[in-house]
């Protein structure tokens, strides 16, 4: 009888186990589909602002961004433009 506790036990803190893990596997892709919504959001917004921009503004902003991308990828870009306080 004991044996069959024990392995009762061990059955249902299995499932708990993994419905802690599903839960938290939904936690995290919720976590990801929200921030990937807001970066869209976002940056459907920067292209708005790009698009009123005057075509030499533009071009000045893309050769920059340009020379920052070359040299250090999307990080970098990002980086710069914080470091630049736009």
């Amino acid at each position: 009888m004991w044996i069959f506790l024990k392995n009762w036990y061990r059955m249902i803190y299995i499932i708990f186990e993994e419905g802690v893990m599903m839960n938290s596997i939904q936690e995290e892709q919720q976590e990801y589909e929200k921030f990937m919504f807001e970066l869209t959001h976002k940056a459907h917004e920067v292209q708005q602002d790009f698009n009123r921009l005057s075509d030499n503004n533009k071009k000045k902003v893309l050769t920059e961004l340009d020379k920052v991308f070359a040299t250090k990828g999307l990080v970098g870009v990002l980086n710069y433009l914080i470091r630049q306080n736009y």
